[in-house]
């Protein structure tokens, strides 16, 4: 007679019984790729000063999102701040020279992170919304 084992499935990705946990985003993370999407158009990034930046999720709650060597901007400076997980994702926000930035990251799989960024701002009265997917790999 054989016994039996229980075995324990792992869950779908995306699933419902899928739950990520806070040690999952803990470490850092290379930028790979960048889509911009406004309301008119999705434009793939490939600009060098993109590739060479990284974020560090620490076990204390605290990141660090640096800009690499190559700097698209003179402004690019490294932020530092505090995350939390909010059922799947990494939440926080920032306003910044009056425009406020939302970031939510998402494990797309263990070695698989995104983040999307939107971007609102309104001058004479309208309201311009634009939003960055920026896909990292964990190092």
């Amino acid at each position: 007679m054989s016994a039996c084992k229980n075995k324990k499935e792992d869950p779908t990705p995306g699933s419902t019984t899928a739950k990520t946990t806070q040690e999952k985003f803990i470490g850092t993370w290379r930028t790979t790729n960048v889509k911009v999407v406004t309301k008119e158009v999705a434009v793939a990034s490939t600009a060098p000063c993109l590739f060479d930046n990284k974020i560090v999720f620490n076990a204390d709650n605290s990141y660090l999102k640096t800009f690499g060597e190559i700097k698209c901007s003179s402004s690019d400076t490294d932020i530092k701040g505090s995350w939390r997980l909010d059922g799947d994702e990494i939440k926080f926000s920032a306003v910044a020279n009056n425009v406020k930035v939302t970031e939510n990251f998402k494990l797309i799989d263990d070695n698989t992170m995104q983040y999307t960024v939107i971007t609102s701002t309104t001058s004479d009265g309208t309201t311009t919304n634009i939003e960055v997917v920026t896909t990292f790999a964990k190092e």
